[in-house]
């Protein structure tokens, strides 16, 4: 049974997650997801507010939630292209009611999730992602020290 809690995994204790939400009762609920599962977060209500905030030489996050649709200039998928142009094994998270209209870059760790989603399926999906994304990130510091 999924525990939803990653506190218990200090790989993943205190990661970084920036949720892209602009409907403020899901974006409190994804910022108490994330504390629930021991994490970090930064929180923004549009993907131009992100953009920013991504390109202002932060530390890479564990994983970006965003939603696809939302107001402002750059989109949720305008954001996915910046940050994997950035970071191109960061783990992304895109939710969408119109995943059938979007074709992503074809990478493991950048998932579409189809709107309704459920608190099981996002954390399944999050917790598998950051394991990935952590252990990757853990291949190429061995490699770059070696």
């Amino acid at each position: 049974m999924l525990q939803y809690r990653l506190k218990d995994s200090p790989a993943l204790s205190m990661n970084l997650i920036v949720i892209v939400e602009d409907e403020p009762a899901i974006q409190q609920m994804l910022m108490d997801l994330a504390e629930w599962w021991g994490c970090r977060t930064e929180v923004f209500g549009t993907a131009d507010e992100a953009a920013r905030y991504l390109r202002g030489g932060v530390e890479q996050p564990s994983l970006v939630i965003t939603d696809h649709a939302m107001p402002g200039i750059l989109s949720g998928f305008d954001l996915v292209v910046e940050a994997h142009e950035r970071w191109p094994s960061l783990p992304i998270i895109m939710i969408s009611a119109y995943a059938y209209e979007v074709t992503l870059p074809e990478v493991r760790h950048i998932v579409l999730l189809d709107k309704p989603w459920t608190i099981a399926s996002l954390s399944e999906l999050a917790e598998s992602l950051m394991r990935n994304g952590e252990a990757e990130r853990q291949r190429m510091d061995q490699g770059s020290s070696g």
